[in-house]
């Protein structure tokens, strides 16, 4: 049977056409076209991200569309990727801001490491030997192991080894991985080891490259993880993954593909040759850990959540289809649990974690909250659901770290903000979200219940500029933060009541993690030394104003409070560079007691008593440490 497929044109982001199923949405026919666009929802039309004007021919319109979309909106012809449906040749256009460009700010920055080098994966070792005679016919591999100890020689490598120590005088350099001989270098020439470190995160993937000679970084690689043109969570990708194997091996191409032109990134950008890469290493959460491996993710994806494998890896590049040195092996982190993943571990292992003063907490806050504290000897992790509201999805006017989004925003005598680039303003993203809420918070505004006053309720003290930024739109309060004049949509930007609710939601997910973990370890948050804000998210927020707002931990001194980057990407450059890292990594994974938070009897009343923001009292613990 052949099946009914239908054309679909896309006029830009560049010139290309599809054919699709009929049916099908024009989210998926976008993908299938290369076009990634912003779905941080991952298609369930709740964000409202994925704006697309039909030029020719009939669509349906969605009951979501009409939530979801303005007025002019709807009259100009832009619909919902994800909810549209294509029934017959379609002419499309996607504006700029639907789609999940370059100019995403993704952070590469690893935190401060130092890469040992006294034991790496594989080493070079140069050796001189004494060449056969009547009086000495040991073979080549014996005169390897009298310099070398014992040696298991790899198939290729015997094949060319007689030639290469007799057209050199029996002089060269080893290539040692562990006891095996994966190369022999003839003659005096130096050989080069390089490896490759990969962040492999849910929408961005950050590498490394470091000389094993010294451990200094030659090069570093960003870019999207293409996986977001299915979705944008990992909950997303699971499913997708399980309907059949060609969508698992599509999720796994899609990976290995970037990671494939990020190599080649790398040794460009470090004038160097791709077979000089002898080892390669990734951390990342569980489901990527899977999907870059091939591995069907769906148990995570169901009770009891058990991933297949939670143990260290170490598989050949050439089996992963990487281009590297032709015995190259990949090093793929041990895992925590379904959600507490290499990431997780990394990031202990690269900030020392459990040699900080205790007890202290680690805090990766995105979609997915990962956790964990070292407390009385014990080291426990734990993971919450945060969701996408700090990347944009279920805000009306919400926006990932690009160029145009609202940044930073501050308020005295009127409402000032700051974009990122300094370019004209298109939406808001987390860092100033967290902003906007600590600001009306501490104005009166927005009360702890988490409803946002209307002007005539607001108190008397408030500044008229300030009041005259509280406004009314579809039955709803807003807090406008720029006027249409002011943006590049020539729409004014604005946070609306919805939008706090998704605030709330996703602060008590953190807030009550927060509480259970440190319940588990028996302290307050008072007691706490350190706390370690990683990833991109946390890069960029303000610390007073995050506590303000419950976000993190009230009544932790702020220089006890410390941001520390990339740090998935850090521990992954510790473990391509040393065994020993290796073995500690191991270790962490293994000794962490794993919280699940769902199994405590309380967590439904911490998280309820979480919805409510910090009072006034409790804020005013901020400011005393």
């Amino acid at each position: 049977m052949i099946e009914d497929t239908v054309a679909v044109h896309f006029l830009s982001p560049h010139d290309t056409s599809v054919q699709v199923p009929r049916g099908e949405s024009l989210g998926r026919a976008a993908a299938l076209a290369n076009i990634v666009l912003d779905m941080p929802c991952g298609g369930r039309g709740n964000c409202g991200k994925c704006k697309i004007r039909v030029k020719q021919g009939v669509v349906v319109r969605s009951l979501r569309e009409h939530v979801l979309l303005s007025h002019d909106e709807l009259m100009d012809g832009i619909h919902l990727a994800c909810q549209t449906r294509v029934g017959e040749p379609l002419t499309v256009e996607v504006p700029h801001v639907s789609l999940l460009t370059a100019v995403y700010q993704i952070l590469a920055d690893a935190a401060e490491t130092t890469c040992d080098v006294s034991d790496p994966p594989v080493r070079a070792r140069h050796v001189t030997l004494d060449p056969p005679s009547l009086e000495d016919d040991a073979s080549d591999v014996l005169r390897l192991e009298r310099v070398l100890g014992s040696v298991e020689v790899d198939l290729d490598v015997l094949r060319t080894l007689p030639a290469a120590l007799r057209h050199h005088g029996f002089v060269g350099t080893a290539l040692m991985q562990g006891g095996r001989l994966i190369g022999f270098t003839p003659g005096t020439v130096k050989q080069t080891r390089l490896a490759a470190a990969f962040d492999i995160g849910t929408t961005t993937l950050a590498a490394s490259l470091i000389n094993l000679e010294d451990g200094v970084e030659r090069a570093r690689a960003v870019r999207l993880n293409p996986q977001t043109a299915i979705g944008d969570d990992i909950l997303t990708r699971i499913a997708y993954a399980s309907e059949s194997s060609a969508h698992l091996e599509r999720l796994h191409r899609d990976v290995v593909g970037a990671v494939c032109t990020m190599l080649g990134e790398l040794v460009h950008a470090a004038n160097e040759h791709i077979e000089h890469i002898v080892e390669i290493t990734f951390a990342g959460n569980t489901t990527m850990q899977h999907l870059l491996l091939g591995v069907d993710p769906a148990s995570i994806g169901v009770s009891p959540f058990v991933p297949a494998v939670s143990e260290q890896l170490s598989v050949s590049a050439s089996k992963l289809g990487l281009p590297a040195h032709p015995k190259a092996q990949c090093y793929v982190y041990p895992v925590i649990s379904a959600y507490v993943g290499g990431d997780t571990v990394a990031g202990l292992l690269a900030t020392n974690f459990e040699e900080l003063e205790s007890p202290s907490l680690f805090m990766d806050i995105g979609t997915n909250g990962e956790l964990a504290v070292h407390a009385k000897g014990k080291l426990i992790a734990t993971s919450c659901a945060a969701g996408p509201a700090f990347e944009g999805a279920g805000i009306t006017h919400g926006l990932r770290a690009a160029a145009g989004a609202i940044e930073a925003v501050h308020i005295e005598q009127d409402v000032m903000f700051k974009t990122i680039d300094g370019a004209a303003a298109l939406g808001i993203c987390g860092s100033a979200l967290i902003d906007v809420v600590a600001e009306l918070l501490r104005l009166g505004i927005l009360l702890p219940s988490g409803e946002l006053l209307n002007a005539e309720d607001a108190p008397c003290t408030l500044p008229d500029a300030v009041r005259q930024h509280i406004r009314r739109h579809r039955d709803q309060t807003i807090f406008v933060i720029a006027d249409a004049h002011d943006t590049a949509t020539g729409q004014s930007i604005a946070v609306y009541q919805n939008d706090i609710r998704q605030v709330q939601l996703a602060t008590a997910a953190v807030r009550s993690a927060v509480t259970l973990l440190l319940k588990e370890a028996g302290i307050e948050a008072h007691e706490l030394r350190r706390v370690l804000v990683a990833g991109a998210f946390g890069n960029y927020i303000r610390c007073a104003n995050a506590q303000r707002m419950g976000l993190l931990p009230i009544g932790v001194k702020p220089d006890r409070i410390t941001f520390v980057g990339n740090t998935s990407l850090a521990g992954a450059r510790l473990t391509a560079t040393s065994l020993r890292a290796r073995r500690l990594a191991q270790e962490i994974a293994q000794r962490t007691d794993h919280l699940d938070l769902s199994l405590d009897p309380a967590f439904q009343d911490i998280y309820v008593d979480a919805l409510f923001f910090p009072t006034t009292n409790d804020a005013s613990e901020v400011a005393q440490a």
